[in-house]
């Protein structure tokens, strides 16, 4: 007479199966979410740079002699800066800059690269290139 039920054979091939689409399925779940954070770290830093755009041409239109540029030579940053306005905060982490601070670092930082277009008038001080560049720290 056959026996009613599962061999531990069976059982353990079963198990086997769902240990590998958990595991799978974990790896996945770890990977998005990594992936995730990543994008909104990217969203970030666009929108943090596109401020400092926006507050350097606002700098600029409000001078007087508008037409005179060299005041964007006064933005150039040779190392990166955790400052992420033009603005003078004592905190990185005050508005505007809001930067994040993640112990006793902060989590981006800012560089402004201001140079000139490479074949233009050397006594023009009309045209600027200004780059904004946004790092995140590990």
């Amino acid at each position: 007479m056959k026996e009613k039920g599962f061999s531990i054979i069976e059982v353990l091939v079963s198990v086997l199966i769902i240990i590998i689409v958990v595991m799978t399925s974990v790896a996945f779940i770890t990977y998005i979410s990594r992936e995730t954070q990543n994008m909104k770290d990217k969203a970030i830093a666009v929108i943090k740079a596109n401020q400092i755009i926006s507050e350097i041409r606002e700098y600029v239109s409000s001078k007087k002699e508008r037409r005179n540029l060299r005041y964007l030579d006064y933005f150039n940053d040779r190392s990166p800066n955790t400052k992420l306005t033009i603005e003078n905060v004592s905190d990185p982490s005050l508005p505007p800059s809001e930067n994040i601070r993640i112990g006793n670092n902060y989590k981006y930082a800012k560089q402004i690269v201001v140079y000139r277009l490479p074949n233009s008038n050397p006594n023009a001080d009309n045209i600027r290139v200004v780059e904004v560049r946004m790092f995140k720290w590990n």
